[in-house]
């Protein structure tokens, strides 16, 4: 594969695991209901501000889910199939832009070969297909660290405010992306002057993203 055409390889290897023979797509209950509450919102019969409860009882998902599979529905019609199609085309875009930020940070043929492996690696496929929330945590997580790398570069009050953002938001994807937040408090220590002046933007940024669970 001629290095012009890697990056259209890996979009179209991409879609094509995660769109092939969706007759026979892996659904379980938790998907099932936030089919049903997607259609409630469209319906306007409800507005989920919180997603499936987590394995800990006092915490519940956010609805980040919900509102995918709404978007899909009515961009794609109201099938089992279109939150999936959707699901394929966000990841592989994310695929795309994972191999464009590895070849900064690594090199090309170790953003190829990472890339390739984000593609076909069965479980991402698999919650792609389904599609449950974790299928949005790589996407998310390479927002994250764009933002806490952006803050290396430009030390300024909206890269404060563009990492708790992409943190919250991520959290509303995935309760156990959590651990993330380690990253976070090394930049703090790091670049403890920036963050102490800048804290109200942090906090802003954590309003809005944690809003839904705010509210």
């Amino acid at each position: 594969i001629t290095e012009q055409w890697r990056l259209f390889f890996l979009l179209t290897l991409s879609f094509f695991l995660r769109t092939y023979d969706l007759l026979h797509i892996p659904l379980i209950g938790d998907v099932g209901r936030d089919y049903l509450r997607a259609l409630s919102l469209l319906r306007l019969q409800s507005f989920d501000l919180l997603g499936i409860p987590s394995i800990i009882p006092r915490f519940s998902q956010g609805p980040f889910n919900i509102w995918f599979d709404a978007l899909s529905f009515l961009f794609g019609g109201v099938s089992v199939f279109s939150p999936p199609l959707f699901a394929a085309v966000l990841t592989s875009i994310g695929i795309a832009c994972f191999y464009t930020v590895c070849e900064r940070w690594f090199g090309k043929h170790a953003a190829f070969l990472s890339a390739l492996l984000l593609a076909v690696s069965p479980m991402a496929i698999l919650q792609s297909r389904m599609p449950f929330y974790l299928f949005a945590i790589p996407v998310f997580t390479l927002l994250l660290l764009l933002a806490l790398e952006k803050l290396e570069r430009v030390q300024t009050k909206w890269s404060i405010f563009f990492i708790v953002l992409s943190f919250a938001t991520l959290m509303q994807w995935e309760l156990s992306s959590l651990p993330l937040i380690f990253l976070i408090g090394y930049s703090v220590i790091k670049h403890f002057p920036v963050w102490k002046k800048h804290a109200l933007y942090g906090l802003f940024g954590g309003a809005i993203g944690f809003l839904p669970q705010i509210i």
